[in-house]
């Protein structure tokens, strides 16, 4: 791990994110500023899981 090199405090932004994924199909969400990579690819990997079932 790499320590943060700036403090996490202050107002929460809502961002916009999407990947474009092999296969050319895009997943999006919108996520607070705060949340780390992990989160956002964890939130993608369900969110995919769910349209393939």
């Amino acid at each position: 791990m790499v320590p943060v090199s700036r403090s996490r405090e202050g107002p929460e932004n809502i961002v916009r994110i999407a990947f474009q994924l092999d296969d050319g199909s895009r997943l999006q969400d919108a996520f607070c500023s705060r949340q780390t990579l992990w989160e956002l690819l964890s939130h993608f990997a369900q969110t995919r899981e769910l349209f393939q079932a």
